[in-house]
């Protein structure tokens, strides 16, 4: 974990709602699992029970807010790193089938910086600050949908469906594989990218991270993004567009 990154993580604390933050901020903790193999990530695939949900059959990497209850014992002396772990890898099998017990080790991303992300529940709007946690796998398995907020899971390797991914992942993918990409499948992907990057922008502006580099960007606002975990989010709310 890099220095910030263990620094914000170790300010966060278990919240009244169950869920995990900064005492004073709205938004609340969320991590994905990047699972690579090869050039393949494993992604799965929301369901489409409720119409009103922003992201009906959008495509994510495993993941989801971070809970209290997926880590027995009191909540004032559960480890916060720990739990983001724990809770990461209770998604990524409850929704992909990944044991990733028998898949070598889970660690924090060093690429990717803080990234808001936002949706809709019960008419409430919600922020959530995503963390990313990384692992590789030398064969692929197979994925198994075993969770009803999903409804498909599978390797993706590029070219991606862009438009057809949720707008955070959009963008923490397009971090991950930008460089990689040949010049046409840039061209292809970019208004897709570009448009995960305003929507990301705005949610984290709203909730004091406005610090959001795009995969093009020149080595010093990538790092400056990648290095952003302390020094913001110490607001509630701020103001946006």
């Amino acid at each position: 974990m890099t220095a910030d990154l263990e620094t914000f993580v170790q300010r966060c604390k278990i919240l009244p709602d169950g869920f995990v933050g900064h005492a004073d901020s709205a938004w609340r903790l969320g991590a994905v699992l990047f699972l690579r193999c090869g050039s393949a990530v494993a992604m799965v695939q929301k369901a489409a029970r409720d119409p009103k949900y922003e992201f009906a059959r959008a495509w994510s990497m495993p993941g989801g807010m971070v809970r209290a209850r997926d880590m027995a014992g009191d909540d004032n002396k559960i480890n916060i790193p720990k739990l983001l772990t724990r809770s990461t890898t209770a998604r990524a099998e409850a929704e992909a089938g990944i044991v990733l017990e028998h898949h070598g080790e889970v660690v924090p991303s060093m690429l990717h910086g803080p990234i808001v992300s936002s949706y809709t529940v019960k008419g409430t709007r919600k922020f959530v600050l995503i963390t990313v946690q990384v692992a590789q796998m030398n064969e692929c398995c197979g994925l198994t949908v075993q969770d009803h907020s999903v409804q498909n899971a599978c390797w993706m390797e590029p070219p991606f469906p862009w438009a057809e991914i949720a707008p955070a992942n959009r963008v923490l993918l397009a971090h991950t594989y930008w460089q990689s990409l040949e010049d046409r499948e840039r061209e292809t992907a970019r208004r897709a990218i570009e448009d995960g990057l305003v929507k990301c922008r705005a949610w984290g502006r709203a909730m004091g991270w406005p610090v959001l580099a795009a995969p093009w960007d020149e080595l010093p606002v990538l790092s400056a993004w990648q290095e952003a975990w302390t020094g913001a989010g110490e607001i509630s709310i701020a103001a946006s567009d």
